[in-house]
């Protein structure tokens, strides 16, 4: 599976955020702020394989809903 663009309506620090197109090698993310990169990947990992309680405590407000994003 390559994924040629993201979209992240709402995770953790990240609203509203459009990725792409990708390219079709390795796609590197850099910034200062760590978590910022970690988000990104769980929202990936997340996407791909479901929503662990981890993820869901670490990054979704309590009973929210209003999550979520795509990937393609």
């Amino acid at each position: 599976m390559q994924i040629a663009k993201m979209q992240i309506d709402r995770f953790g620090a990240w609203t509203d955020l459009a990725l792409g197109p990708l390219s079709s090698g390795v796609n590197v993310y850099w910034g200062q702020e760590t978590a910022h990169r970690a988000a990104l990947i769980d929202f990936t990992r997340s996407m791909l394989y479901g929503f662990d309680q981890a993820v869901h405590d670490a990054y979704l407000r309590p009973g929210s809903r209003d999550a979520g994003g795509s990937l393609a």
